[in-house]
């Protein structure tokens, strides 16, 4: 039976929380700022129960990985499940509270200027993440 203490674990042990910031001119900050959670899994059903407990989010098939992965790429969705999930955690718990807050800049517009990017940046790329700002 999946709840938020057995997800946190599953999370804690296996799961990505990433963002990239890519260069594309047709944002205003010259910057898109792409947000993921990623689960992979060799359990497609496992994925499937996730998906269904947390009524978001899609699975797919990695070939090279020869793995399934769940993945939550929505800014609002990521946002509903750090909001639930943060405080549950325990090795991930930092880079899920970065990450909740990056999405709150973003969720206020904060993100459509160069000093909020600036910001989201700095905030990511702070050492204990081991993010690498891209």
């Amino acid at each position: 039976m999946i709840n938020d203490y057995y997800l946190a674990g599953i999370i804690d042990g296996e799961a990505s929380f990433v963002i990239v910031f890519k260069k594309d001119k047709r944002y205003r900050t010259g910057i898109h700022v792409i947000t993921r959670f990623t689960l992979p899994q060799k359990n497609k059903q496992l994925l499937e129960e996730i998906k269904r407990y947390l009524g978001m989010g899609r699975i797919y098939w990695h070939s090279r990985d020869r793995l399934w992965y769940f993945e939550i790429t929505s800014y609002r969705e990521l946002y509903e499940l750090t909001t639930r999930i943060c405080p549950k955690l325990i090795l991930k718990r930092n880079k899920c509270l970065k990450m909740h807050k990056i999405l709150e800049y973003i969720l206020s517009g904060k993100h459509l200027t160069r000093d909020g990017l600036f910001k989201i940046m700095k905030v990511w790329a702070a050492p204990e993440t081991g993010a690498n700002p891209r």
